[in-house]
This record gives C-alpha cells, structure tokens and sequence, in this order.
C-alpha cells in the first residue's frame, strides 16, 4: 500500500533502461502486479478525460487496454512470467483496510452533500468502478494470458517479490513497498508510471518495438548507501516523514537490525514469504489438488479471501475449534449515503453462500460483512444456516432460478438476470413504495440507459449490483465447494473428521451441482455491470417488443398493473387485496418467488 516518499527518494539512483526484443542486456522475464496494473490503467484512462464530467471508463474499454498493455509489453522482449493478484490480505492490514473505505466513504457524503441536484458520479474517478479489479481478472483469464494470471493465497506484492528473487525477474508494479522486500541481487522493479512504449496503446493492431523506462535494483541501491537491504531505510522513513533523505538512510546505519527492536521486528514481518496457508489441499490426490488449486486461483480477491478462511476453518478438529468469525468485505458501491445500504439486497443470497462453504461444527461461526451502515463503515453480523436450512434453501433457489431462465430465455443473458435482479428489489420496494416503478424505468434499468442521473437512480442502480454481485459470489462458492467435493466425500476425510463436519455428503453435492448449473449463464461482468447500453447485449434484441413482453412478463409475476403511474388509495388497497386476482395465471409460478426473504431494508 506504499510507503511515503521512498519512490522520489530513491529515483536518483535508478537506472534508465531500454526493453527491445533484441536487447540482450535486459531482464529476461517479468512479473505484473494485477491490482496495481488495473489501477494504472483506470487512472490513466480517466486522465485521458478533458472533461471530469465525461463518463468514466466502461469494464470492457478498461479490459481491452490492460490486456493490450500486456500484449505490448510481451512484444518488447521480456518473458511475461506471472500476472498475480491478491487472494488473502494479512490480518494485521485490517484497520488500514477500514480507514480506506471510511476514507471512500467521506467522499461519497461530500459529493452528496454538494450535488443534491443532477449529481454524476464520474467526477468520483475510480471510485465509480467498484469492480474494477475482478472483471480485469476475468478479461485476462479469457485472454492468451490466462495460464499466466492467478489470484493468489496472499498478498501479490509479496508473491512478486518472491518470484523476481527466485528468477531474477522485473517487477512491474506501483506499490513502493517492493523496494522493501529482497528481491536477491538480479530482482528489480519498474514502476507503471515511469515506463513508455515506443507506440501509441490505444489500437488493438499497434505492435510495440520498444520500452523505456526507469529500473530500481534494490539490492544494488542499499550497497550504494551503505546498508544491507533497503528495508530499514522504509522502516525509519515510516517513522519520522520531517527528516531529510540524507538523516533517514543514517538513522537506517545505526538502526538495530537483531531482533531486539521489536517495533522493527513487527515491521519486517509483513516483508518476508510466508507459506501459502492451504490447508484445503491436504487429504487429496494430486488431480484433485490440481483441480481444486485452479478454480481457486480464479476467483474474485474478496471472494477468494473469505472461502480460504472458510476452508481452513473446515481443517480444525472440533476438539480444537473455538467460535470462530470470518470477515467478509464487500465492495464499496456508489450509493446514496443517506439511505439504507444498497448491500441490504442480497444479503441471504450471501448467507446461503457462506452456509454453503463453511463447516458445521460445535461451534459458532459469526459472518462479520464491513460495508457502510449509516454514516460510517462497520460490520453487519449475522449466523450461518442450520444444514437442513441450507439444503433446502439451495433446493428452492435451484427451482426459482429453473423457473425464471425458462421464462425468460428470449432475452439475453445478461439482459435475463439483470430482469431478475430488478425482480427481487421491486419485489420488496412495491409495497413501501407508492407508485411503482413505470416500465419506461424499468427499461432503463434494464439496459444502464439512463439518460439523467439522480439520486434515485444511482441508489436502484447500487441496489441493483448488490444483488448481482452476490449471485455472482454465489457461483463462485459453489464451484469452490464443487472442487472441494472429492475431498469431502474421501474415505480418509470420512473417517478421520467429525461427523458434524461431514455436511458435504453426496446429497448435499448434488443439490449444490443443481444450483451451481442454474447460476452457470451469469455473464461476464462487463456484461453484468455495463456502462453503456451495447455491454448488455441489447443491442442484439431486434424487437424491442420481445424486451416489452419480458416487462410485461415480470409485472404479471410481482402481481401488479403496469403502467402504473399514480394509482389513487382506493385502487392501491383493492390491487393488495385482491392479491392472487391481480396476478396474471399465465404468469404464475408453482411456487411463488419471494425467495426466502431475500430483499430486507432492515
């Protein structure tokens, strides 16, 4: 997460260094920081703006350019070993974690505050793309980069760092904390902002011929000064932020490096290797290892953070586990801050998911979800779902969504779940909400065609990502447990774990396959959060009447009339209790779609 002033303090004595495919002097291989790479090109793209009032970047147009960025580097000679992105942060980071998203969040009230009228949230720059580093996994995982990319068991940076250690390979990253790690005396690091191609990265046919940039050799720098590694010197530097470079690499000499500074000894920890703690892996075969490592790898960071702490919870002998809490944190979602938070939709497609990917002990397990409640970031608890609740629960959401995909399946699929999230929120906003939403917005909605933005709007639309993004983590929970399955169901687990522990019987998985196949048509998140209209594949409907019918289709479910503009009293308290009545019979479901409570302001 950097620290302050070491990059312009050692700038100075970096290197000026020229990448060609024929240059010889030039490290061979390379290793890319993913989150810093997202970041750098999200901020670059918003720099390309001349108006900050333009409308940020859309997920695709970012996907595109840091998949052609790679692309140009590989072409300018160096070996593009790894592309890794954090799966597990330290516990240590929490509060920082939480003063960032506090930060965000005092942000969004300002902007609120001062934009009451016609507010446009691209002027909050990369805050606006909440998803931003899953769907640039997923484009790399889809490109020719895919054998490359992997969410890490822990931090990239220090996977990076071991990495251009291990191959004396350059680091291309942002973060000023690699300077900091030992990276042996062939490892360096080129910072994004400080590299240029030869050509323009805006054409998808452009070949780059060369890269010039500035190479930080670490190991060579702290010789340079008179010290081992460069880590004391960050040590001190995060100390003391008045003194000068010339004062911090002297107190850096003197500083007591043996392990009796135990201030130092603390800082040092987060800058070692520690092993990747994959405790799921133990009791399985090599294939079934292999197969469960890799649909780890691709997970969403948030996502892939709280299965590792769930599956190594599944690792405790119950004579050893304690109650236990599993943190989740969700992403920070461009809302109205005076509101209830738009992470309340959704909120038991979660718990099913939790309830699905972690054990039942003798013991309590406590969710902790950090999002904005109120006026501040804080943690929303809540407890697991009994087995047989979960088991049924996955029975009845397996049969709604088989439902819905059938109705619906002349739309496409992202056009289909998009509909079906909207479903679920109005499903809960009509009885509070006197009229109901008009199909013209629903449409608009449907298809991100807003042509006005107001609070309204961009509050339906974080309730919108709110649900979609946990059905997303619903799949990815699924697929998780999927792969874990054989582990589950082996002879070895079967007789050495505790029953209360066996919750992943054969009956279980097969419930959780059936879900895990209706969840399969999600779309790619490009798709699922588009920024323009052509992202949703409306573009490939021909006749907007089969989007009319789908409304049409959806209103008859919710058991209202539409349109439905400013219905009088009298009207309103017939339509609720007239109930079934009202509810068109070819559009009923067997069973009806409230879905467990799924949508709670509370």
């Amino acid at each position: 997460m950097g620290i302050p002033r070491l990059t312009s303090s050692l700038e100075p004595f970096a290197e000026r260094i020229q990448f060609s495919s024929n240059d010889s002097g030039a490290p061979k291989s390379a290793v890319i920081d993913g989150p810093g790479l997202a970041f750098h090109i999200c901020n670059q793209s918003l720099g390309y703006r001349t108006d900050l009032a333009r409308a940020s970047p859309s997920y695709a147009e970012l996907s595109s350019r840091v998949v052609q960025w790679v692309r140009q580097l590989q072409q300018t000679g160096p070996r593009i070993d790894a592309i890794y992105f954090d799966g597990v942060l330290p516990k240590f980071k929490k509060a920082e974690r939480l003063s960032r998203l506090q930060s965000s969040l005092t942000k969004l009230q300002k902007f609120r505050s001062n934009h009451s009228f016609e507010p446009n949230p691209a002027v909050l720059g990369s805050l606006n793309t909440p998803f931003l580093v899953p769907t640039i996994i997923e484009a790399l995982l889809a490109s020719e980069f895919c054998d490359k990319t992997t969410v890490v068991p822990g931090e990239a940076d220090s996977w990076c760092a071991h990495h251009a250690k291990r191959f004396g390979s350059v680091v291309f990253t942002n973060d000023s904390d690699l300077f900091a790690y030992d990276l042996g005396p062939r490892g360096s690091v080129m910072l994004f902002q400080d590299r240029q191609f030869s050509s323009s990265c805006d054409g998808p046919d452009v070949t780059a011929t060369r890269l010039i940039g500035l190479r930080f050799r670490p190991a060579a720098i702290a010789k340079r000064l008179g010290l081992k590694s460069i880590l004391p010197l960050a040590y001190v530097m995060t100390q003391d932020f008045y003194k000068s470079f010339n004062e911090h690499v002297d107190a850096a000499r003197k500083l007591i490096t043996d392990g009796t500074n135990t201030d130092f000894a603390i800082f040092s920890e987060q800058f070692s290797f520690p092993p990747a703690q994959q405790y799921c892996l133990t009791g399985l075969n090599e294939n079934d290892a292999s197969s469960l490592q890799h649909s780890l790898g691709i997970l969403d960071p948030r996502i892939s953070e709280f299965v590792h702490q769930a599956l190594s919870a599944s690792s405790i002998p119950d004579e050893d586990a304690q109650p236990m809490t599993l943190d989740m944190y969700l992403p920070f979602l461009i809302e109205d801050p005076i509101r209830a938070s738009a992470w309340n939709y959704g909120s038991e497609i979660r718990r099913l998911g939790y309830s699905i990917i972690t054990p039942t002990t003798n013991h309590p397990t406590t969710i902790a979800e950090f999002s904005r409640r109120g006026e501040r970031i804080t943690e929303r608890q809540f407890s697991l779902h009994p087995t047989s609740t979960t088991l049924s629960t996955c029975i009845h959401q397996s049969n709604t969504l088989q439902t819905w995909i059938t109705t619906f399946s002349s739309l496409p699929p992202a056009l289909s779940w998009r509909l079906f999230a909207i479903y679920l929120i109005l499903q809960d906003l009509i009885p509070k909400r006197n009229p109901p939403f008009h199909r013209n917005h629903i449409k608009q909605a449907l298809t991100n065609s807003t042509p006005g933005k107001d609070w309204d709007s961009i509050h339906f639309a974080a309730q919108l990502q709110a649900v979609l993004y946990s059905l997303r983590m619903l799949h990815q929970i699924t697929s998780i447990c999927l792969a874990a399955s054989q582990k589950f169901r082996s002879p070895e687990f079967v007789n050495t774990v505790p029953a209360s522990q066996q919750f992943k019987s054969l009956e279980f998985v097969n419930t959780v396959t059936s879900l895990h196949e209706c969840l399969r048509t999600l779309p790619p998140l490009t798709e699922l959060f588009p920024m323009k209209v052509q992202d949703t594949g409306a573009a490939a409907i021909e006749d907007e009447e089969m989007m009319a019918v789908a409304i049409t289709k959806m209103y008859g479910l919710l058991g209202v009339e539409e349109p439905v503009l400013a219905p009088d009293t009298k009207k309103k308290r017939k339509a609720k209790a007239g109930g079934k009545e009202n509810r068109s019979p070819a559009l009923s479901l067997k069973k009806p779609l409230n879905i467990y409570s799924i949508l709670s302001e509370s």
